[in-house]
């Protein structure tokens, strides 16, 4: 009896000749062993690959419209309603992560591609997991933001040609400096230096406190000429783990407004405070003293998620003992709440509440948040990458939901 031959479970764009033209690029290796054409045929493969682990959401899902539907289902389908929900939650969110990735993949091997080949990538994913039109709009200005970014960063360069020249304009004419190995990245102008020009660099942002006692390197903007860059010292052990650290805090940067928190900030502090001032009702002036110091408290976990994504993103790992400067009390860099502390632990009718909410709620937080990507990346599989570009634009305290969300859906990512 004849043996059935195996079905071929590749998807039908990839049967035949694209496939195997696809198996001789990956043969070479890294993505910088391809040339643009020989890239652009792998990226498209695993494109059309992904949507075969994670198989696509038919018509548009808005995720705020389907729940507000959902409120309004009898009791006996909503559970029914809900588990759907929960599986296109997923999926869609699995889609904008592997498009992130994509994205940020085609510039790292290209900074100067084309914007097209990029909002390309973004329709893909868009057309095959229900985008809304916000949503396909947003990967849209994230590619403009890019390459407006990336431009300015290259004009910057164009200008100052010469090394020590450039170290000149940064410094504010304070310094300059021979041996300097400088490179233009994706969305930043990158320093290798002696330490001494790197400790005075930093010192012109104003950014320098008794505590950078161990400067290894630094991300700045400079106003100046509206671009990042970023300064490593050459004698630190591993310089290529402190840039991957700088470069994740550019792109957070760059993508901030569209990838991060959303705005917390819908009234300023400010205003809340006035509000208690003119409040008659004690009950009412103490739900509005706690409005205000969560308001401060997400700030700080806002900043706090920036430093911890660029940690988790050069060192991969979820060891608590790793990000100790999170929970620094003592006025450190990543002290985010000193001044806070300072201003409320002074005033009796804030002085308990400060407490509980800036530093212990504030220090559950991160840790509760740290240990959830570990158990992303050790339950659900996920690399550090895809893991950060699953959960950065949630807000630390969703982290641990999301993660059970992914986690509990089927894996669905090679």
């Amino acid at each position: 009896m004849l043996r059935q031959k195996p079905r071929d479970e590749r998807p039908r764009e990839l049967s035949s000749e694209p496939w195997d033209r696809y198996a001789l690029l990956r043969a070479k290796g890294e993505d910088k062993n391809l040339s643009a054409d020989g890239f652009r045929q792998v990226i498209d493969c695993e494109m059309t690959l992904s949507t075969v682990t994670n198989p696509p959401v038919e018509g548009v899902f808005d995720a705020d419209a389907e729940l507000k539907s959902l409120r309004s289902l009898p009791h006996d389908k909503k559970k029914a309603a809900l588990d759907v929900f929960k599986d296109k939650l997923v999926r869609q969110r699995k889609a904008f992560m592997q498009c992130r990735l994509f994205i940020e993949r085609t510039i790292g091997h290209d900074p100067d591609v084309d914007t097209e080949r990029l909002k390309d990538i973004g329709d893909f994913f868009a057309d095959r997991y229900g985008f809304s039109d916000a949503a396909r709009g947003t990967v849209h200005d994230i590619v403009y933001v890019y390459k407006e970014r990336h431009q300015k960063t290259l004009a910057f360069r164009e200008k100052y040609p010469d090394d020590s020249a450039l170290i000149h304009e940064l410094s504010r004419g304070t310094v300059t400096a021979d041996n300097a190995r400088i490179s233009v990245g994706p969305v930043s102008i990158d320093i290798v230096v002696d330490r001494p020009t790197v400790e005075q660099l930093y010192l012109v942002t104003g950014k320098a406190n008794e505590s950078d006692k161990t400067l290894h390197g630094f991300l700045a903007y400079d106003k100046r000429n509206d671009m990042y860059y970023s300064a490593v010292a050459r004698d630190v052990p591993a310089v290529d783990r402190v840039h991957t650290h700088e470069h994740e805090h550019a792109k957070n940067k760059v993508l901030r407004e569209f990838f991060d928190l959303v705005n917390v900030h819908k009234r300023s502090v400010e205003n809340i405070r006035v509000r208690i001032k003119n409040e008659i009702d004690p009950e009412v002036r103490s739900e509005l003293r706690e409005e205000e110091l969560l308001m401060i408290r997400d700030r700080a976990l806002d900043a706090a998620k920036d430093e911890l994504t660029a940690m988790l993103k050069d060192a991969g790992s979820g060891d608590l003992r790793r990000f100790r400067g999170l929970y620094d009390k003592t006025g450190g860099s990543y002290d985010y709440l000193k001044e806070a502390r300072d201003r409320y632990y002074k005033d009796p009718d804030y002085a308990e509440l400060a407490y509980e909410l800036l530093v212990q709620e504030y220090n559950d937080i991160i840790e509760e948040a740290v240990l959830s990507f570990r158990e992303l990346r050790e339950l659900g599989g996920y690399s550090v990458d895809q893991s950060i570009a699953l959960l950065s634009d949630m807000p630390l305290d969703g982290w641990p939901n999301t993660v059970k969300h992914l986690i509990d859906h089927p894996r669905g990512i090679a």
